[in-house]
């Protein structure tokens, strides 16, 4: 009741909303100029020359260049709702930002809500008491505002009404310290510690089990320095897909916010600012540095290209058709490889094989569980080499892929070499069929769009995929 109180009483004065963390989540101009030097990364040097000629300059130059879509941005719902109501109901509305008059002009368009637009415009960066003089200058008496930051409070001080959207809870104390309540707050942004944990995709350093598949293998399980060097391997690997998880994020912001479930991503929601994710992925490439240093060259070689490899897959390799699934399939293979140069053994041909085709089949499970959840949009997939009519040649070319991993293994048990690791090597021989039946399972799973589009994190949580694996341990130690 008092808050419907409050919206009558403020209806006859104008609200001034603000665009960068308030109506949208993220930050416009960082947004736009992470995706801007992604794609031309050569500006670089221009992006510097036009800071040291001031932010107003930099945005109109930014903004002269590239407007995204205003319908991928990442819009406070609940906001938008109050808007809404409050235009319907005759008040004026006016969207007031330190972003350039461009893309600012390009999100009044989009929503329909605004009647007049003030914004930075190459001379000018209207933020704080800038803002606050172009607001009263223009409102010529009592004005209402929403807003989220420090360089709010200058007009909150001045405003009739105050809106906190996603506000700082030290900003909201300052607030209320000052005796300045607010009518209406909205709070629908992640907290910033589990936003920047999920970007780091833990779930995701799985995959780097692979570094102690050669420890397993070699049978050097009790070898304490070999534990210790696949150890630290392992983590450097952590550390730097970690790393480059981020700097996909950066360059996929577009993409993923088409995504019907990457859109709910840290980066991508708003819930992580790009200059955070750049700040921790290059601290997580410096623990990573650290870490190889105490391996073998050989290792950080391979680390090395680890990180070249998946660098160049985010900015680029991903949109080429096939390339990223093969890609993808040798960055598994080198995985194994880096783990046998931590600790220096050496990486049979027989496993190399195995993986090639294994991990081909997973990657080709991945694109076309990507397609399946794309069921009635557009045929070719946003920043992908796909389309939708894909999907039938690409579950021939996984399962075939899977099924020829199978038989690589069915050779290798009849390989001599073998039976110098195995003292009953006949007993692999169960382990066809369970490769056999989990392989296909996955498939079927994949057709009936039971699968995510990760089959790896998939398979963590799958009962199924769990009981192969206690399968695989104990028909192995019979072998043994």
């Amino acid at each position: 009741m008092e808050q419907a109180a409050s919206a009558q009483n403020n209806s006859a004065i104008p609200l001034y909303v603000d665009l960068d963390g308030t109506l949208v989540r993220s930050d416009t101009f960082l947004d736009t100029l992470c995706i801007l030097l992604f794609r031309r990364p050569w500006l670089l040097f221009q992006v510097i020359y036009w800071l040291s000629r001031g932010r107003a300059r930099l945005k109109e130059e930014v903004a002269r260049r590239l407007v995204p879509d205003p319908a991928d941005w990442p819009y406070v719902d609940a906001l938008l709702q109050r808007l809404r109501m409050e235009k319907a109901s005759g008040r004026r509305l006016i969207l007031a930002t330190a972003s350039d008059r461009r893309p600012a002009e390009a999100v009044a368009r989009h929503l329909g809500l605004f009647e007049d637009i003030l914004a930075s415009d190459g001379r000018e960066n209207r933020r704080a008491e800038a803002k606050l003089a172009a607001i009263q200058t223009h409102a010529r008496g009592p004005f209402g505002y929403a807003g989220n930051s420090r360089d709010d409070l200058v007009v909150w001080r001045q405003a009739a009404e105050i809106v906190c959207v996603n506000t700082p809870a030290r900003i909201l104390d300052r607030l209320q310290k000052e005796g300045l309540g607010w009518s209406f707050k909205v709070e629908d942004r992640r907290p910033a510690g589990s936003s920047l944990a999920l970007a780091l995709r833990p779930h995701q350093w799985a995959k780097n089990l692979l570094l102690l598949l050669p420890l397993l293998l070699s049978h050097k399980l009790l070898d304490a320095q070999a534990l210790s060097a696949a150890f630290l391997a392992f983590c450097a690997f952590c550390a730097t897909a970690s790393a480059v998880y981020l700097f996909n994020d950066l360059s996929d912001l577009v993409a993923d916010r088409r995504h019907p479930r990457k859109r709910e991503r840290s980066l991508a929601r708003g819930d992580l600012p790009p200059s955070r994710a750049l700040a921790v992925a290059i601290l997580l490439l410096a623990f990573a540095l650290v870490l190889a240093l105490c391996l073998p060259i050989p290792f950080r070689i391979a680390l090395g290209i680890y990180l070249l490899a998946t660098t160049a897959y985010s900015a680029w390799l991903k949109r080429l058709l096939l390339t990223d699934v093969v890609l993808l399939a040798l960055l598994y293979l080198l995985r194994i490889v880096s783990g046998s140069l931590a600790i220096q053994v050496e990486t049979t041909p027989w496993l190399l094989a195995f993986s090639l085709f294994f991990f081909l089949n997973l990657a080709l499970v991945k694109r076309y569980a990507e397609l399946l959840i794309r069921e009635g949009e557009e045929k070719q997939v946003p920043g992908r080499g796909y389309r939708l009519e894909d999907r039938p040649l690409i579950a021939v070319f996984g399962a075939s892929s899977g099924y020829l991993s199978v038989l690589v293994f069915a050779l290798y048990i009849q390989f001599p070499s073998t039976a110098e690791l195995y003292t009953h090597p006949q007993w692999l021989w169960l382990l066809a069929p369970v490769f056999i039946w989990w392989i296909s399972r996955i498939w079927l799973l994949a057709g009936r769009g039971c699968m995510t589009d990760d089959p790896l994190v998939f398979a963590l949580k799958d009962p199924g995929s769990w009981i192969c694996l206690m399968l695989v341990g104990l028909m192995i130690l019979p072998a043994l």
